[in-house]
């Protein structure tokens, strides 16, 4: 709900200049942080590959695997909103269904898991983004278990 409320909050500060990405570019998107799995704490690597299609000038499809210590994997595949805000500044909501395969890692309770992930992004003249992801995993309640986890993510979007 934070995550949600900060959202509009951004957008409400100018609705004037809010726009879809014109790039038509695919990226290949490198990730590293922090994720807060309790005992499972620690790091999170991530690569995300961003297709060069873009539906209703807004919505591009992407591919994502992510590994929390190097213990745990998750693979999916989604779709992410490309907003730009500013000349420069993106804000990138995504959704991905995907496969969770538990390993050494934190046991989420079932193999479908949900992320859902909101970007901050730094567009440079030559199209390289830098930016920051704050991202949720969970089951959606699709079993009893669902502890979930959230990360915390540093990204570097390299264009293809």
């Amino acid at each position: 709900m934070k995550y949600l409320l900060l959202f509009f909050l951004l957008l409400s500060l100018k609705p004037l200049s809010l726009q879809s990405s014109e790039t038509v570019t695919p990226y290949l998107v490198l990730g590293g942080g922090f994720t807060d799995a309790k005992r499972y704490s620690g790091g999170v690597f991530q690569a995300e590959y961003l297709f060069l299609k873009c539906y209703f000038k807004l919505f591009k499809p992407e591919v994502i695997f992510i590994s929390p210590r190097f213990e745990s994997a998750f693979l999916g595949v989604g779709i992410r909103a490309e907003i730009r805000i500013w000349q420069h500044i993106l804000l990138n909501p995504s959704f991905i269904p995907g496969l969770y395969a538990k390993g050494k890692g934190k046991d989420l309770g079932f193999p479908l898991e949900f992320r859902s992930c909101m970007e901050a992004a730094y567009e440079f003249t030559n199209k390289v983004r830098l930016g920051v992801q704050v991202f949720h995993i969970s089951n959606a309640s699709l079993s009893c278990k669902n502890p979930g986890f959230n990360s915390l993510v540093a990204i570097l979007a390299i264009p293809l």
